[in-house]
């Protein structure tokens, strides 16, 4: 069993997680793969004897997502950093490392269909509740707690 932390680009919510993770525990010989949003890093546990890094890298492009480049380690800052220009995330281009855009469509209209799902037993919850109020109300007698019941 081996293990690799690749980094990707192209992530921007939750869903892209959950897409990215899902995607690569498709692919035959990946045994775990767990993708962090915040630090843009998927670490993936794997056989290599079935599939190889490279085959990982495809099966994130396939998603939708780009791995970065690696990179070797940026030389040490000497002296205080005066700001952005002379720290060393400034010698890197992000335009160079950026994946093409990716489509939330598929995204949006998960959302919607759930929000329509709820739009629909929000109107029948309500078409089935207001006869038990209203009849509940109606009838103010000693019985009324009898009949809410029965409703």
């Amino acid at each position: 069993m081996s293990s690799v932390i690749l980094h990707i680009r192209g992530m921007h919510c939750g869903s892209c997680v959950a897409h990215l993770e899902k995607a690569l525990r498709r692919a035959p010989g990946v045994q775990e793969a767990s993708v962090n949003l915040a630090t843009e890093e998927a670490q993936v546990s794997f056989d290599p004897d079935a599939i190889g890094i490279e085959q990982i890298k495809q099966a994130v492009a396939r998603a939708g997502y780009a791995v970065a480049p690696e990179q070797a380690a940026p030389p040490p800052v000497s002296g205080p950093a005066t700001g952005y220009a002379h720290s060393p995330h400034a010698a890197h281009d992000h335009a160079a490392t950026s994946p093409p855009p990716h489509d939330h469509s598929a995204h949006v209209q998960a959302g919607d269909d759930e929000a329509t799902r709820w739009r629909r037993r929000a109107l029948i919850g309500t078409a089935l509740g207001a006869p038990v109020v209203l009849l509940g109300m109606a009838w103010a007698s000693p019985l009324s707690g009898v009949i809410q019941a029965l409703l």
